[in-house]
């Protein structure tokens, strides 16, 4: 796994996601963003040293705090 590997997949967890699950319900909404928990803890588990901008730290922050609003309005700004 690569920086820039990880890179693009927290823009496809965040900011990409975001944008396509807009029109979802938010239960729906909601149940896509437990899957983002479980995808991420497993590309972050495997040691990669990575330099992480503050708004992506903010973002693996509201995703490992399980803060669904905070990660919302945050992929809006990535």
């Amino acid at each position: 796994m690569t920086d820039e590997l990880i890179h693009y997949y927290i823009f496809q967890l965040t900011n990409m996601l975001v944008r396509r699950m807009a029109y979802l319900s938010e239960e729906v909404q909601f149940g896509l963003f437990g899957l983002v928990q479980l995808y991420l803890n497993n590309i972050l588990s495997e040691n990669v040293k990575v330099e992480y901008s503050k708004l992506e730290k903010d973002l693996i922050s509201a995703i490992k705090n399980n803060q669904f609003e905070h990660w919302r309005l945050l992929s809006q700004l990535y």
